[in-house]
């Protein structure tokens, strides 16, 4: 018997004999993950089994990233107007795409905010969720969410969370101060983990942001239009006029500060 083992040199190298086969290369569990990003609309098209078929044997992926909440068409959609489709599923544009939660909504998630109605119509009462998942585990496969933030303009309440600019211009993005928004995030990964069996979550944060397209031949035009909107907000405001993308709650008490960066704001004036 070797003199130097001892009761703990005996229980970690029991242990390291029992997980040693659970690390090695060929088990499942060391795999390095190979992920896609998919919607729910090449299920629909070609069948659950089918596409899991496509994406092992072509890919060997692993990993679905499953866009679930999204109302951008990059991912959820079936492919953007005027670029090639793909070699099967549907021959076709989804023009009248319209994403949303492509899973069911569970309403005791989303009580304590005023975004409910979310629920994608684009393929009826299909829960991507409860369909992909149970296929995804009998092939080893994991499921991951893929949850963007892109909003449409048109949702139920949506204007009491858009983000506004000193000018008054409603914003495509919603407020992450807005407790409404943050609420109705919390419900949306909530209901995900306590509902289904999902090994993770992806936060795909794409907000759209506003830019300047610069044109030289356009500058006094643009120029006298800055002038004339920080004419306005003066007015309105006693503010300089700068720029800033906030809710209305967070804009009502952010005005303040922008009167103690009036220099700042006025360099910036006369740049643009």
């Amino acid at each position: 018997m070797n003199p130097n083992l001892t009761r703990r040199n005996l229980l970690q190298g029991a242990a390291a004999a029992a997980l040693a086969p659970q690390l090695s290369p060929q088990s499942g569990g060391s795999k390095k993950m190979i992920g896609i990003q998919i919607g729910a609309v090449s299920f629909v098209d070609e069948g659950v089994e089918k596409v899991l078929d496509i994406l092992q044997e072509r890919a060997y992926v692993n990993t679905l990233f499953l866009a679930v909440f999204t109302y951008g068409r990059g991912i959820a959609g079936r492919q953007l107007p005027n670029q090639p489709l793909p070699d099967h599923g549907a021959q076709k544009y989804d023009l009248d795409f319209h994403g949303g939660n492509y899973a069911t909504v569970h309403s005791q998630y989303y009580q304590n905010t005023v975004l409910k109605d979310t629920r994608a119509p684009d393929h009826g009462d299909l829960d991507i969720l409860a369909t992909v998942i149970p296929a995804a585990k009998k092939r080893g496969m994991k499921t991951i969410c893929w949850l963007e933030d892109v909003f449409r303009s048109d949702l139920p309440n949506i204007q009491k969370l858009q983000e506004h600019d000193l000018y008054g211009r409603i914003a495509g993005t919603l407020c992450f101060n807005n407790p409404d928004h943050r609420n109705f995030l919390t419900g949306l990964v909530e209901d995900y983990t306590r509902s289904y069996e999902i090994d993770g979550l992806m936060w795909g944060s794409e907000r759209s942001e506003m830019r300047w397209e610069l044109n030289t031949a356009a500058l006094p035009a643009i120029r006298a239009a800055s002038r004339a909107s920080a004419n306005s907000v003066r007015k309105k405001h006693g503010s300089k006029g700068s720029i800033s993308i906030a809710c209305e709650r967070v804009t009502a008490r952010s005005r303040n500060s922008f009167e103690k960066d009036a220099p700042a704001n006025a360099r910036l004036t006369a740049h643009t």
